[in-house]
């Protein structure tokens, strides 16, 4: 996948694009790449491209709402808080 940078229309009313850099997708991960959650905030979930050492997901969203973007450690993770 690369980006094409066409817009892209999904679930929810708002969205957030997350771009991670100097990272791949191609043989480290394997699951799914669009997911339909059922949480109250977050609508969908989805790849939108992996292309020279960056990955890009949208995340669509029911409203607006403050964010709150963090990594956690043991084991090492990112945190998108999007509370209703």
């Amino acid at each position: 996948m690369q980006p094409s940078h066409q817009p892209t229309t999904r679930q929810g009313t708002a969205g957030l694009k997350l771009v991670m850099h100097s990272t791949s997708m191609h043989g480290t991960y394997g699951g799914p790449t669009d997911f339909d959650p059922e949480f109250p905030q977050l609508a969908e979930a989805f790849a939108l491209g992996d292309f020279e050492g960056f990955v890009t997901w949208g995340l669509g969203l029911q409203q607006q709402s403050c964010k709150r973007i963090f990594t956690l450690s043991s084991p090492a993770r990112l945190v998108l808080d999007v509370p209703n």
